[in-house]
C-alpha cells in the first residue's frame, strides 16, 4: 500500500500577517515549524520513499527545514502548487505576465487527484511505500476535506 504525506507548509508572512504576495517566505515561527516537523519525522522513523515539492518558495523552504530522509531528490512540480487566484497566477506564467486567473475548485480537485496518481504510478512502481508532498492548504483540502494548519500532515493512501 502507498501512503501519501500530504504536508503544509509552515508558517509564511502570508500566513503571519495577512499581507497578499504569492510567492512568500517562511516566517521565524515557520523555520522553527519545518525544522520541529523534521525532527518530528525522524524520531518517529518515517522515512519517503520519494518527495514532491511544490515549487513555491514557502512550500521548498519547508521541504529543505525538515530534510526529511529519503533517498531520492526531491521533484519539484507546479501540479502541486496552490491554488491560481488572480495575481498568484502570474507565478505560472511570469511576474510581468497579464494573466489574471482564478483556478476553480473543482479544476483544483481535478489537477490534486490526478497529481496524486501521477505520483503513485511515477514513484511507487511496485505499490508500496511512502510519498511525501510538500504542498499547499488548498491543494490538500481539495484531497481531503480537511483545513491543515502550518506545517502539519495528513496521510492517505
Amino acid at each position: 500500500m502507498v501512503l501519501i504525506y500530504l504536508i503544509r507548509h509552515a508558517q509564511s508572512e502570508f500566513n503571519a500577517t495577512g499581507i497578499d504576495s504569492p510567492n512568500v517566505a517562511l516566517t521565524q515561527l515557520g523555520t522553527r515549524q519545518a525544522i520541529a516537523l523534521g525532527t518530528m519525522f525522524r524520531e518517529r522513523g518515517i522515512a519517503f520513499d520519494h518527495v514532491f515539492v511544490s515549487p513555491l518558495q514557502r512550500a521548498l523552504q519547508t521541504y529543505s527545514l525538515a530534510n526529511p530522509i529519503c533517498d531520492h531528490p526531491p521533484i519539484i512540480s507546479h501540479a502541486c502548487r496552490e491554488q491560481l487566484m488572480g495575481a498568484w497566477a502570474n507565478l505560472m506564467h511570469g511576474e510581468n505576465s497579464l494573466v489574471n486567473v482564478i483556478e476553480s475548485t473543482s479544476s483544483l480537485e481535478t489537477r490534486a487527484k490526478r497529481f496524486i496518481e501521477y505520483a503513485k504510478m511515477t514513484a511507487t512502481p511496485l505499490k508500496h511505500g511512502r510519498i511525501a508532498i510538500f504542498t499547499h492548504q488548498g491543494f490538500i483540502y481539495a484531497l481531503t476535506g480537511r483545513m491543515l494548519q502550518n506545517a502539519e500532515y495528513a496521510v492517505v493512501m
